[in-house]
């Protein structure tokens, strides 16, 4: 187990920023085979891990943001983050729908970085968790081939 989550953690935080892999199916196949307890291992960790990635998503976004904004109005700084653009960030991370409406709201405004990440965190560790829940519960017999 400690030798898949250490290979599971570095997939982890590279699914949840932009790079165009889902994160969903890297989870279901490192908890495949684990206890329900055991996949919750990998849902926190892959939570913690999509908290690290906005981060990244924060300053490497962020600053291509700034340089647009820099370049079309100068002078003007960014606005900050206003508390709709975290609930949205919540409801985004909660949802199973694209992250990509975030990560281009992160071109126009400044949230402070360790709150949009431990709301990103926060909203995917109950998603993580359902989905592995349907999956232990929906998948087929292992007598099926499944």
């Amino acid at each position: 187990m400690v030798a898949d989550v250490l290979l599971f953690i570095p997939l982890a935080v590279l699914t949840n920023t932009a790079f165009p892999l889902p994160f969903d199916p890297v989870l279901l196949w490192f908890a495949n085979g684990h206890t329900f307890a055991e996949a919750c291992v990998f849902a926190g960790f892959g939570s913690g891990c999509a908290g690290l990635a906005a981060l990244a998503d924060v300053t490497i976004i962020g600053a291509l943001g700034r340089r647009w904004s820099h370049r079309q109005r100068p002078g003007v700084p960014m606005p900050e983050a206003a508390p709709s653009f975290y609930a949205a960030a919540f409801l985004v991370a909660l949802l199973p729908i694209p992250y990509t409406t975030i990560r281009l709201a992160l071109l126009n405004v400044r949230p402070r970085p360790l709150l949009y990440a431990l709301i990103v965190s926060g909203g995917r560790l109950p998603r993580y968790l359902v989905i592995l829940r349907l999956w232990q519960t929906l998948a087929p017999p292992g007598w099926a081939g499944g």
